[in-house]
């Protein structure tokens, strides 16, 4: 995974602690002539700057003067003074110590001396990759492709440091037989009744066969295989991520539904509860207005001294009264 610009991510890149040379990479020889960052200073000047200098030879297109000059932008004083920025090293000087812009460089030379002195190859190759390399992309030298199959090959020829390729057409018969060759590392052959047809088939095999070779030995490199790697797990990351997402997403919509079922079947309850309170409501009204006008009921002794003798008898008959 990519780094980002911190001092966490940069402490990430060492395999065991520092802080034994923290304080003294942080001194300048001016504060302190016995204990300074001096050679965490050419460390990180000259050494690290070889390191960069071999990686660019290996990796990048360009003539000489172009990756001096790219090599030269990337380790210059601007970049160390923004990786001072960057690692907030104000921090870890020792307090009430002013800093001048001019010197921040060299807090910041010294600070990464100090930090990949003893630390093995791939941490080197991770922290220059990260911090120097990716950041400085607009660095990179603008080289020139040209369109024409012949160009490109003399072009990829003195890329890869083989002979200059040749190309040999003789006749036979009713064809051209074209013959070419770099050195004695590829060869390819096309006949043709065209003479021109001939030559251009002849360079497009040659070229094909530079760029599967020259392809071929970028795959093996650590660089691509890095670069690959963090794609991958770039890669990987953000599906994770976008699982997750859906699987929010997924989960947030199933606790709406069942939120919404909830509310839904509660309303059908509260329905039927008032449907149910008016249905015994309406039969407790009819249950009293019969028992009203029903002989079954309670009388009060007003309305049996009202009543006439044969009502009363049939009532007691009954056994209502």
């Amino acid at each position: 995974m990519r780094a980002h610009y911190s001092k966490e991510a940069l402490l990430a890149f060492v395999e065991k602690p520092f802080y034994q040379n923290l304080e003294r990479s942080l001194i300048l020889q001016d504060a302190d002539k016995a204990h300074n960052n001096s050679r965490y200073i050419f460390y990180t000047q000259i050494v690290l700057r070889g390191k960069i200098a071999e990686w660019a030879y290996k990796n990048i297109g360009g003539s000489g003067t172009q990756l001096q000059q790219y090599v030269n932008e990337i380790c210059a004083a601007k970049h160390l003074e923004h990786l001072y920025d960057v690692f907030s090293l104000e921090k870890l000087i020792k307090p009430n110590t002013a800093v001048p812009p001019h010197q921040k460089n060299l807090y910041a030379a010294g600070f990464i001396g100090g930090l990949l002195e003893e630390v093995s190859e791939e941490v080197l190759f991770r922290f220059l990759l990260h911090f120097f390399i990716e950041p400085n992309d607009h660095h990179l030298p603008k080289v020139f492709i040209p369109k024409d199959d012949w160009q490109k090959l003399l072009f990829l020829c003195k890329q890869y440091n083989y002979p200059k390729p040749g190309i040999n057409i003789v006749q036979e018969g009713a064809l051209y037989v074209s013959k070419g060759a770099i050195g004695d590392i590829f060869s390819a052959e096309h006949s043709s009744v065209s003479y021109q047809y001939a030559k251009k088939k002849t360079v497009r095999m040659l070229l094909k066969q530079v760029v599967q070779k020259g392809e071929e030995q970028l795959l093996q490199t650590a660089t691509h295989q890095q670069i690959t790697e963090q794609q991958t797990k770039a890669t990987e990351a953000a599906q994770q991520n976008a699982k997750e997402e859906r699987q929010k997403a997924y989960q947030a919509k199933l606790a709406r539904k069942k939120q919404l079922q909830k509310e839904r079947t509660q309303q059908r309850l509260e329905k039927a509860k008032l449907a149910d309170s008016k249905r015994r409501k309406a039969k407790s009204n009819q249950k009293e207005k019969k028992q009203k006008v029903s002989i079954y009921r309670a009388y009060s002794a007003e309305e049996i001294a009202a009543m006439t003798t044969a009502k009363r008898r049939r009532l007691e008959d009954k056994g209502i009264l």
